[in-house]
């Protein structure tokens, strides 16, 4: 299957998907059949993460369910969603801010060393970002009327 086809093969699917309603759940049998592709296959999951994201950028977003397909999630838990990814962002971020802190630096060559602080000085610029976005989205929150009231729906 070349990129063309495969590329309308994401873009039908996504239609096909799409014309369901919310909480809507295909299973995986059906995609296979769709896609003319088992789901064991690399090329499956490739399409289906393509698939994913053509139906996220038109807010139809898509939820692996393990063992039986994906589901067309209800959109009162997109934030929900979004949380748990921010969550596993965070995490991800400790984990190479640990990485780089236990680095054995003394054992590394000039070239990795210089590597390693050019990644440490990039990660401090990012968290002191990170932590000065969610200080001013505290102070917004904190000023603005509508915060309220948008909490309260």
């Amino acid at each position: 299957m070349n990129k063309e086809s495969q590329q309308q093969l994401v873009h039908e699917t996504s239609e096909y998907i799409m014309n369901f309603g919310y909480g809507y759940t295909i299973c995986h049998e059906e995609l296979e059949e769709i896609l003319g592709v088992k789901k064991v296959e690399a090329l499956y999951r490739r399409l289906m993460s393509q698939i994913m994201k053509v139906c996220l950028e038109k807010s139809h977003m898509l939820v692996n369910i393990r063992g039986v397909g994906y589901k067309l999630t209800e959109p009162d838990d997109y934030g929900d969603y979004s949380i748990r990814q921010y969550k596993i962002g965070a995490k991800r971020l400790e984990k190479g801010k640990s990485i780089l802190q236990y680095a054995p630096i003394e054992k590394m060559s000039e070239q990795g060393r210089a590597v390693t602080n050019n990644i440490l000085e990039k990660a401090e610029t990012l968290h002191a970002a990170i932590v000065n976005g969610v200080v001013e989205m505290n102070l917004l929150r904190k000023n603005n009327p509508l915060y309220s009231q948008f909490q309260n729906k």
